[in-house]
């Protein structure tokens, strides 16, 4: 079984210093005993939160960055850029780099193993298919913030970015199997957005989807920073500018909720 690997990095660190591999396999029997998949919930915030708990991260808020930016200056990454480095309290930034670190396998298979699963009828071959799925959903869980940098591609998000939310987005485990609710718990996380687009007026099927979608997982404390009119390279310094002071009042407004000294 391939195990996930995922880019982190603490605040001020070169982002390439740091990379951690995870087994999926190491936390089977906790990955079973909380997932509804196999006849219980999230009932415990705290041993939602455990799988890749570090000592030197304890009490450090957490944050999932999910980087979909095409590249280091690209205008959905300064604004990230810029948040991070504004954030006046302890964390620590699990980056997950959309286009080179997502190695979840995904296919037929593991769908039909999934249902399995949900019917009661799973094999343990069905369970060890579907564990690296459940493992990135827990880690997805552990997170106190998510913030998003991406582009939008044909009106909605870039494919990759999709599929990792397609492949995460798991229900009972990630969000409660009925009503479509978060897991007990999980509400009042914070959602970042930086998004871009060309066109000055396009049609937004991006950011409404990210908010519908993460909210759905208690990431409802959301804020949007949508850049139209990307295209030119003679309103990228303008825009630049005014991304990094959206980013600086979003950054003002976490501090005042996670550091109010």
């Amino acid at each position: 079984m391939l195990a996930s690997k995922f880019r982190t990095f603490k605040p001020g660190e070169d982002k390439e210093d740091g990379f951690f591999f995870y087994d999926p396999k190491k936390h089977e029997q906790k990955i079973k005993n909380d997932s509804s998949m196999f006849g219980s919930k999230f009932l415990d915030f705290n041993s939602a939160k455990d799988i890749v708990e570090d000592p030197q991260e304890h009490g450090k808020i957490k944050i999932l960055h999910l980087n979909a930016a095409h590249a280091e200056s690209s205008l959905v990454a300064v604004g990230a850029r810029e948040l991070f480095a504004q954030l006046s309290f302890k964390h620590s930034v699990t980056e997950i780099d959309i286009y080179r670190d997502i190695d979840i396998p995904y296919s037929q298979e593991h769908s039909l193993a999934k249902l399995n699963i949900l019917q009661g009828k799973g094999t343990n071959r069905d369970v060890e298919l579907f564990l690296p799925v459940l493992s990135a959903a827990r880690l997805l869980n552990s997170m106190d913030m998510v913030v998003i940098s991406t582009p939008m591609w044909n009106f909605g998000p870039p494919h990759l970015l999709k599929r990792y939310i397609d492949i995460v987005v798991q229900p009972g485990v990630t969000f409660e199997d009925q009503g479509m609710t978060p897991i007990p718990g999980l509400s009042g996380r914070r959602l970042v957005i930086f998004s871009s687009a060309g066109a000055n007026d396009p049609l937004d099927n991006l950011n409404p989807m990210l908010q519908k979608v993460f909210g759905m997982m208690g990431f409802d404390v959301q804020e949007t920073v949508f850049i139209r009119g990307s295209k030119g390279l003679s309103t990228f310094q303008g825009l630049s500018e005014w991304t990094v002071k959206e980013a600086q009042k979003i950054a003002s407004n976490i501090n005042r909720d996670y550091d109010p000294s």
